[in-house]
């Protein structure tokens, strides 16, 4: 998985409009997975749409059917959803995967405080989100509207913590930025850089 990832990156951040063939080497599912788990699902459509090679054409197919599934919002209106709802709770929250590399998803990732996590997860189920997955620290939840879903991964603190990353002090250096008319609470710059690169990894 390493070397399509580390390849599909390549593409991404290429500035030439011409992908190799080697693409069509790897198998579509797993691609479309890869695409999906790293939430660059978009990014790479488009860099395959700039291409103009039909050769690619039921790659790109499979891929805007797996965005179908998943995209009910834009990135920018799910944000603006939650952001209303947080502040009707009267609580804080951080946008900690944050566009760093303007990646487009299908998700919203947010760290809340501490201590507000199972009230928050209790208020979005009030709000019919349902649990689909548990993890240390971290529950994503899902709420299905139109057929689609609007799914939200709540953090408690930042899973890959360690000496160079610290949930505590991100909160402390994070600062308030506006974004399409939100205030949007994200990491500053060098955490923002380390939790992209521990989400790469991890």
């Amino acid at each position: 998985m390493q070397s399509e990832l580390k390849y599909i990156i390549e593409i991404i951040q290429s500035n030439s409009k011409v992908i190799q063939n080697e693409i069509l080497t790897f198998d579509d599912k797993k691609i479309v997975d890869i695409l999906e788990d790293n939430r660059i699902l978009l990014p790479f459509l488009n860099k395959l749409k700039q291409s103009d090679n039909p050769q690619f054409d039921s790659l790109m197919s499979k891929i805007e059917s797996r965005i179908k599934q998943d995209y009910v919002h834009q990135i920018d209106e799910k944000t603006e959803i939650f952001s209303d709802f947080m502040n009707e709770l009267n609580i804080d929250w951080m946008s900690h995967k944050h566009l760093f590399f303007e990646r487009q998803r299908a998700d919203i990732d947010v760290l809340v405080p501490a201590n507000k996590f199972l009230y928050v997860i209790e208020k979005l189920e009030e709000d019919d989100f349902e649990k689909i997955a548990i993890e240390p620290s971290k529950i994503k939840m899902k709420k299905t509207t139109d057929k689609s879903n609007f799914t939200i991964h709540v953090h408690e603190k930042i899973i890959w913590e360690s000496e160079f990353i610290n949930t505590d002090d991100v909160w402390k250096r994070s600062r308030i930025i506006q974004d399409k008319n939100i205030s949007i609470r994200i990491p500053e710059a060098e955490d923002s850089i380390l939790i992209e690169c521990a989400h790469a990894f991890f």
